[in-house]
């Protein structure tokens, strides 16, 4: 086979070859797709964190949440990104500055007007709630406090964001504007999150365009392989490649 020929067989092969790296990139790293960030507190000037795939979700993951009593779930705005990452931070204690509004689950839309009465006040809020924790609200009180297990990252308005929390006889959303202490806080898992997650970005990308070409490599190699094979043989049988070259042209 000349270079010609080569040539012509690497392009026919080209799209099958990519087309099957493909196909194997969807098979096996499918469940590389979704991870999990559990932080467990700050480490230094920011959040300390150790994340995994749900592939690994045993020992090492169920260690780490047996550690802390409480957890919360933290939710961050939609992306187009290939991998999704569910973050969970142990309990923290949040201060609000000033409660901006409620809004009750289903099934306690009854509770409406009780919620409403905490709008305006400030809120001492547990992030992450330890047995049966409920939020507290006295009228006569100028502070709530708040037990919470969940918060949205998905705020439109600086230092504004909505947790899902539960009291005595009802359960519901409280959107609340952070104090500084905590925005700073809320800005610290804010910053790891989108660092992980182009961290874990940039790495699927790398894994799945290795595993498109994996067989086009594989290919070239082999190409190599069979390449010096060939020559070696010739030069043992013809010597230097001028005899090789002159043993090919007297052969035709």
């Amino acid at each position: 086979m000349n270079k010609s020929q080569y040539k012509r067989l690497c392009l026919v092969l080209l799209a099958p070859l990519l087309f099957a790296g493909f196909i194997s990139s969807n098979t096996f790293l499918r469940s590389e797709r979704n991870h999990w960030l559990l932080c467990e507190g700050i480490s230094g000037e920011q959040e300390f964190c150790r994340r995994g795939t749900y592939t690994d979700h045993g020992d090492f993951y169920d260690s780490i949440k047996k550690k802390y009593p409480a957890w919360f779930l933290v939710e961050f705005p939609f992306h187009e990104k290939a991998v999704k990452l569910e973050v969970q931070v142990r309990q923290r204690v949040a201060f609000a500055d000033e409660i901006i509004g409620t809004e009750p689950s289903f099934g306690y839309k009854e509770k409406a007007a009780y919620m409403d009465q905490m709008v305006g006040r400030k809120a001492l809020i547990s992030l992450g709630i330890i047995k049966d924790a409920k939020s507290e609200f006295v009228e006569a009180l100028p502070e709530v406090f708040l037990a919470c297990n969940y918060l949205s990252m998905d705020n439109k308005e600086p230092r504004v964001y909505m947790a899902h929390c539960k009291g005595e006889g009802w359960i519901g959303a409280i959107t609340f504007k952070a104090s500084a202490e905590t925005e700073l806080m809320l800005q610290g898992i804010k910053n790891q999150y989108y660092k992980e997650l182009d961290d874990l970005e940039f790495n699927f990308w790398i894994d799945r365009i290795s595993a498109w070409l994996i067989y086009v490599v594989l290919f070239l190699i082999l190409s190599l392989i069979v390449y010096l094979i060939r020559t070696s043989i010739n030069y043992v049988r013809f010597g230097s490649k001028k005899n090789i070259r002159t043993t090919e042209l007297a052969s035709k």
